[in-house]
């Protein structure tokens, strides 16, 4: 109960931090309080709202609040996935050998907001991983990292030093050269999913595929989540979803419950997964993709939690499928509030979908610009989030279309024009809110060593 009662008051904490002022989007000054959101995907240059062109971003870049900034020189190929980790570093992968001015033995890289440098995630470069334990690409397969998901709070007493867990999901096959060899004289492997671990500087096969499961590199992980929070203190697991048989994995990350985890029932791949690790013995999963099945009474169709409790677990609708406000597409892309009553979903359509305590519900209709034909992806900006106000909503849609919503304003605003210079962006695959400002790194920080003290000693 203790511990209980000191996560509530933290969480307080966090949303008495200030909030972010929307009227920075539509200022001529710099956006002081260092907010950032991040795109990624294919692209070289864009258009600032002034009409001049930001030259040699390729792939990936940031909106300050009032222009565009690149980052480095980008990479040499297109930007997957991007995610930013308690220390406020960002995470890219995909498909690309060269970031900044390094080469990269793996398609992933971390952005030091502070340094405006790019590094390896594991630090080293070239065609083989020089480590505590060295590893390759085995020759002949696919080298793509769909999805990225960080976590900094596996080691209490690193937090300071943000020697944070990184795991990669996608379509690969890496090879531990140093391991002994299996049976038949090849090398142990990696498919599809591995962890690289920061503090103890080795990469980690999360038991293989002959404990995964997961061994065709042509079905791939499309995205994996381990939540880099507090709570993880409580549960270790991470999730991986995709088009590998049995589409969601769990792997748990205790020292007596190392094993992996399949959910029932589900029968199509999924696109996107996130869960919600509760201090009350239970896990909520969030799951999105092209999927149609019963399970229990329970019908779930392209949006569905996973209730994961130590004594009973079972599936939960979030509406009824045949509501007209239900998704019409495959969800593609959703984003959940802080209390997880709302969620937030983009399948590939014109408007978004809202799920409402439990319900699908009428949605604010988006402003339909620049010839806008579907969203691709939505993303919420939460209390934790700092510097953002609850509820506030970026979306992503074809066309170049990027808009911003301010829910204490309740109204939407642009990010320039994101136009290269030849009118044409083949593809942005992901936004994610961040914030770079060295004040609201030391209050995580700050927050993170009070938790941590409190826990160990109560």
């Amino acid at each position: 109960m203790i511990k209980l009662i000191i996560i509530v008051l933290i969480i307080l904490l966090i949303g008495n931090v200030p909030q972010f002022d929307a009227t920075e989007l539509s200022s001529n000054q710099i956006n002081y309080k260092g907010r950032r959101w991040y795109i990624s995907g294919q692209f070289s240059s864009l258009k600032q709202s002034d009409g001049s062109i930001l030259e040699n971003v390729n792939n990936v870049a940031s909106f300050n609040g009032t222009h565009w900034e690149a980052m480095g020189n980008g990479t040499d190929g297109v930007i997957h996935d991007i995610k930013i980790d308690s220390c406020l570093n960002v995470y890219v992968v995909g498909e690309f050998t060269r970031i900044g001015n390094i080469e990269v033995s793996a398609p992933a890289a971390k952005w030091s907001p502070f340094t405006q440098e790019w590094k390896a995630i594991d630090n080293t470069t070239g065609s083989i991983t020089y480590t505590n334990n060295r590893i390759r690409w085995k020759n002949g397969f696919r080298r793509v990292i769909n999805s990225v998901t960080v976590d900094c709070w596996n080691i209490p007493g690193t937090i300071l030093n943000c020697n944070c867990d990184v795991y990669l999901g996608g379509s690969f096959v890496i090879e531990f050269i140093d391991q002994p060899t299996q049976l038949d004289g090849t090398f142990k492997n990696a498919t599809n999913i591995v962890r690289w671990d920061d503090f103890r500087l080795t990469w980690d096969r999360l038991g293989g595929p002959e404990a995964s499961g997961i061994i065709d590199v042509e079905k791939p992980v499309r995205s994996v989540y381990k939540k880099d929070s507090s709570i993880t203190l409580v549960e270790k697991s991470v999730w991986v979803a995709g088009d590998f048989d049995g589409y969601i994995k769990k792997r748990m990350l205790r020292d007596s419950d190392d094993r992996w985890i399949t959910l029932p029932s589900i029968n199509g791949p999924v696109y996107k997964i996130d869960y919600r690790p509760l201090p009350i013995g239970y896990d909520l999963i969030f799951f999105s993709g092209n999927f149609n099945f019963s399970y229990e009474g329970v019908h779930c169709k392209y949006i569905c939690v996973y209730q994961n409790h130590q004594s009973l677990s079972n599936y939960q609708s979030l509406g009824n499928v045949s509501s007209p406000y239900a998704p019409p597409k495959p969800v593609t892309s959703f984003s959940l509030e802080d209390d997880l009553s709302i969620v937030y979903m983009a399948s590939d359509t014109a408007n978004y979908s809202i799920s409402k305590d439990n319900e699908f519900v009428e949605p604010p209709v988006a402003p339909i610009e620049n010839g806008l034909t579907s969203i691709k992806s939505v993303h919420l900006c939460n209390v934790v989030e700092l510097s953002c106000s609850s509820g506030s909503l970026t979306l992503l849609g074809r066309n170049n279309y990027l808009r911003f919503y301010d829910s204490n304003s309740e109204t939407w605003h642009a990010f320039g024009d994101a136009n290269p210079t030849d009118g044409n962006i083949t593809l942005i695959d992901t936004i994610y809110f961040g914030d770079s400002s060295a004040s609201t790194l030391s209050v995580h920080r700050s927050i993170m060593m009070l938790f941590v003290v409190c826990w160990m000693f109560l």
